[in-house]
């Protein structure tokens, strides 16, 4: 595999042509300070890279980039931070704009891949106009993009002899398992920007090629060098020959490594292996990635050592054993394209993806959608997520690789008893043009209701068949085969599912959606007049129903729109013409299952009865629609509205809107594969209603802009801007897109916490609640205020029974009804531990006792050797979530631990010093809820005292965003 070197020109050059921001006051020009930031820590692929730049306005900007840190200088002009190595490059930005700031952007795709394996590291020039020498250097800023959606494979770690004494050619090393494994056909890599990575792909043994095993891989807990927590405990783990590396004159510089801290995976049995299922996780250390860092060549790669345990063996052959010496060590490139990659169609025409009858017949894609690809070496691949119809909660990860292709012309064309027809008439479709897989080999791997399921797949009967009628259902291009189903492990709770079982695949293929796709309906009312609306982008040009003057043409600035003034009858709208059919909306909205729809609007003050803004209905009748978008003035501010029907039924929600009424205001709302219902505000979400299932119940209804069909739902103001999507779109494009209408979106103010533990300015035995009621008591003795560098704090000696606790049971019940009412909450400690703490020292205890279903929440740290581990526990009407992490910070360390939970999308999230560290789906709500004491530093019962200091604890009533979290934490850390 030819190394692989990350190059940033074309990207950085891109970035150098974005118009600059004008909204930054001006820098004094005797304070010549020049900084770099990039908007995000880490991109996903489609999301827009952001660079801003600030100075001295006129001043000569230069952009300094490379792969490596340093020192270099050149005498008399300037002193920068990189290492000039061969990647080093130099932009001319020319002069800064007046207002001192420019903010350069690109669009991130799959050009840009290699920008994820190793950092590019920027730093800004700035040439002063007053003393123009030296220059003036910025911050370093490092630039990271997750390559979640772009094709990036693992493969052995081969062994470079001058660099290197250990053998390569072995991907996994599993001792008593054949040993070394490599990847036998095409694995795959994919590393995300919430800070998670999978790695996918079938190993075979070395030295008996019958041994082969399916690999699925999680990390989660990526540190790079800006965390705080870079470099793990007892990393870096050099492994190449010493002048190998930068110290010692050589290229491979460890401090451009990142890593993870959490490793989980399973190895499915296969061959010779069947009935086979171990688990392995991570051992004696973080895993790493980088340059250099498989310790076996210079290339892109990473290691982890692996702990493997057997849960059971393979069902003939050989007997595998328990190994703490496992070892995953690979090297990683970019893929060869595939044949073809095509996204599943789960609306045609069965309805489903996977049907297992005795769980469901209809399995549907969730989240991202489900893809299937081709290769030219004879293989393919099916992943994604599924859940049953209807109940997003029922799911499973679905990772399914086919081989031994069988074409029109080979020997065995077609695999004997292929092919299938099923509803199919023989005479209607070509079979002749169809291709097979004689090998199909996969696992469902459980989430949210069947969490800890492991089911492996193989081929019955027939070979998987893909071609034009080879569906198994009718005539559309797809692909079909019957399934074996083994239970290797049932769901950790609930559901158990029997061992022995069968099922099929059956797909039908489409193109799979641009990230960056158009919306199918856009009325941007600019350059218009008359009574007709144009559609920017489709067929639904619409027309005025008004001829009493209550629709006007109106300019506001740059923006061109129509006001609704809304004469004596109030039917005033914007509709389709008489006759005119709307088709062309409802198959792009009904075949994708997803949509977006937007609108920017000032609403008047007048009181109407639940305006609308967009509405695909035929009556005021809740059911009566496919959906509706509102938001109407009341007594005490605005409401917003969403109606959506699916198979499901109509979901009616009403929201307490974050505008006023004669504000701009960009109002969207989505629906996307999981089945919830979002409402935004200027690109900030502000509700979410969990629905399912697909829009195969929708017909076509009446389009209208301003009212309802019928004309007694009027909306009073102007409307600028109304956009359509077929696919539901994220946070970060809606935010982009509010920008794009109303110029740059303020920040929203973090939420206030609900109760906020500070222990500042305090004395005597008690902890005052500084928002709310619920001030904490001393329970025990050794307790001693301390001031030192972090603040002033409250030091914990260990006692098995000392603590801090509410008076009652009652006193915090006012906290369980707002956490209760929102279905969310976060949870944040400021703290530093002493290793002398109990084994699962407690740092926040709303309980009653020590078992896991008698409390609301517990944050748990504990000492495993060399590092603090935390825990932490959620109840919910489904269960009690028990989520470990390690935090890999040693004794007296100040840190921020985190955990947000929100029911509406199932997900628990827990993160160090405002950095995301983990990640956990976790079913049901929060209406089983107790009232319990709440304590700090130990549990009811004592024996989990915590020893160390406390500096600040809060509560919150809602899950704050990524971006919220890490301002909360910085704020305490001084940042």
């Amino acid at each position: 595999m030819a190394p692989v070197r990350p190059l940033a020109l074309a990207v950085l050059a891109g970035l150098a042509g974005l118009v600059p921001s004008s909204d930054a006051a001006p820098l004094r020009l005797d304070d010549p300070a020049v900084t770099a930031t990039f908007s995000q820590d880490i991109y996903e692929l489609g999301d827009t890279l952001e660079l801003t730049i600030t100075g001295e306005p006129g001043a000569w900007t230069c952009i300094l980039f490379d792969t490596q840190l340093g020192t270099y200088s050149i005498p008399g002009l300037i002193t920068f931070d990189l290492a000039k190595s061969p990647s080093f490059s130099v932009i001319d930005l020319g002069p800064l704009p007046p207002s001192g700031q420019l903010v350069l952007s690109l669009p991130t795709d799959c050009g840009t891949t290699l920008l994820t394996q190793t950092p590019i590291h920027v730093q800004v020039a700035m040439f002063p106009t007053a003393n123009p020498l030296p220059a003036c250097m910025s911050n370093v800023a490092s630039l990271l993009i997750g390559n979640g959606d772009c094709d990036v494979c693992p493969a052995a770690a081969q062994q470079d002899a001058s660099v290197s004494a250990l053998p390569g050619g072995m991907a996994l090393h599993l001792p008593g398992a054949g040993g070394d494994y490599y990847f036998e056909s095409q694995g795959e890599l994919a590393e995300n920007g919430d800070g998670t990575a999978t790695l996918r792909g079938v190993l075979a043994s070395l030295a008996s090629p019958g041994d082969r095993f399916l690999l699925n891989v999680r990390l989660s807990g990526r540190l790079d060098r800006k965390d705080a927590a870079f470099p793990p405990i007892g990393s870096p783990n050099k492994k190449l020959l010493a002048p190998a590396y930068v110290e010692n004159g050589g290229p491979i510089d460890p401090e451009n490594w990142h890593y993870y801290t959490e490793l989980e995976g399973d190895l499915v049995g296969l061959d010779a292996l069947a009935g086979a299922y171990v688990t392995i996780e991570d051992f004696g250390g973080a895993v790493q990635f980088g340059m250099g860092a498989s310790g076996k060549n210079l290339f892109y790669g990473a290691c982890a050592g692996l702990d493997a345990k057997v849960v059971s063996q393979p069902s003939a052959g050989v007997t595998l054993v328990d190994s703490s010496s496992s070892e995953l060590t690979i090297e990683i490139g970019q893929c060869p394209p595939p044949f073809e990659d095509v996204c599943v169609d789960p609306s045609q025409p069965t309805g489903h993806i996977l049907w297992w009858p005795e769980v469901s017949k209809h399995f549907m894609a969730l989240t991202d959608g489900v893809t299937f690809e081709e290769y030219a070496d004879g293989t393919a691949h099916l992943f994604g997520t599924v859940a049953v119809q209807g109940e997003p909660d029922k799911c499973f990860e679905l990772d399914v690789h086919f081989s031994d292709r069988v074409d029109n012309g080979d020997a065995n064309f077609p695999p004997t008893d292929s092919p299938k027809w099923g509803d199919v008439d023989p005479a209607s479709a070509d079979e002749t043009t169809w291709h097979y897989y004689q090998k199909t080999e996969g696992m469902l791997l459980g989430c949210g209701d069947f969490v800890g399921a492991v089911i492996a797949l193989d081929r019955m009967g027939p070979s998987f068949q893909v071609g034009v009628g080879a569906n198994y259902h009718d005539l559309d291009y797809g692909g079909s085969g019957w399934l074996n189903l083994t239970v290797l492990e049932q769901p950790t709770s609930g559901t158990t599912f029997n061992v022995n079982t069968t099922g099929d695949i059956n797909l039908d293929f489409k193109n799979c959606p641009a990230p960056s796709a158009e919306p199918v309906v856009h009325y941007d009312f600019s350059g218009q007049a008359g009574t007709q609306v144009l559609d920017q982008r489709g067929d639904l040009d619409l027309v005025f129903d008004a001829a009493d003057g209550s629709l006007q043409w109106v300019t506001d600035g740059a923006l061109e729109g129509v006001r609704f003034l809304q004469g004596s009858g109030e039917d005033t709208c914007i509709r389709r013409p008489d006759g005119a059919s709307n088709l062309s909306l409802l198959d792009a909205l009904q075949k994708e299952g997803n949509l977006t729809v937007q609108a920017l609007v000032r609403q008047d003050a007048a009181i109407a009865n639940d305006s609308r803004i967009v509405s695909f209905s035929s009556s005021t009748t809740v059911g009566d629609r496919n959906f509706s978008l509102m938001s109407y003035p009341t007594a005490g501010g605005v409401q917003g509205q969403v109606r959506l029907s699916t198979g499901k039924g109509t979901l009616d929600k009403e929201f307490d809107a974050t505008w006023k009424a004669g504000e701009l205001a960009v109002v969207a709302m989505t629906y996307g594969q999981d089945g919830v219902v979002r409402a935004f505000h200027n690109g900030s979400l502000v509700a979410s209603f969990v629905h399912g299932d697909d829009f195969s119940s929708w017909t076509d209804r009446p389009f209208v802009l301003g009212n309802e069909f019928g004309g007694d739902r009027p909306f009073h103001g102007e409307m600028f801007d109304v956009k359509i999507w077929n696919r539901a779109l994220s946070a970060g494009e809606l935010l982009d897109e509010a920008g794009d209408l109303i110029g740059t979106i303020p920040t929203p103010p973090t939420a206030a916490p609900i109760a906020h533990w500070d222990f500042s300015s305090q004395t005597g035995d008690k902890v005052l609640d500084q928002v709310g009621s619920v001030d904490l008591d001393f329970d025990g003795d050794d307790f001693d205020w301390v001031t030192d560098s972090h603040g002033m704090g409250l030091e914990f000696e260990k006692d098995n029974s000392d603590m801090l606790k509410s008076a009652s049971t009652s006193s915090a019940a006012g906290l369980r009804q707002a956490i209760q009412a929102s279905n969310a909450l976060t949870l944040q400690v400021f703290y530093s531990q002493d290793k002398g703490s109990d084994d699962d020292a407690r740092l926040f205890s709303w309980s009653s006792g020590t078992d896991v279903t008698n409390r609301n929440l517990s944050m748990i740290s504990t000492w495993n050797g060399s590092s603090f581990s935390g825990e932490l526990r959620v109840k919910t009407s489904s269960s009690t979530s028990e989520i470990h992490q390690g935090l890999g910070v040693g004794e007296d360390v100040a840190v921020v631990y985190t955990m947000t939970f929100d029911a509406t999308t199932g997900v628990v999230r827990s993160y160090l010093d405002g950095q995301l560290i983990g990640t956990d789906s976790h079913a049901g709500d929060l209406s089983n809820w107790s009232d319990h004491k709440l304590r700090l530093g130990n549990e009811s019962g004592g024996k989990r005292s915590f020893e160390g200091v406390m500096y600040d604890v809060k509560l919150w009533d809602t899950a704050l965003d990524d971006a919220a979290v890490l301002d909360a934490a910085n704020g305490l850390l001084g940042l």
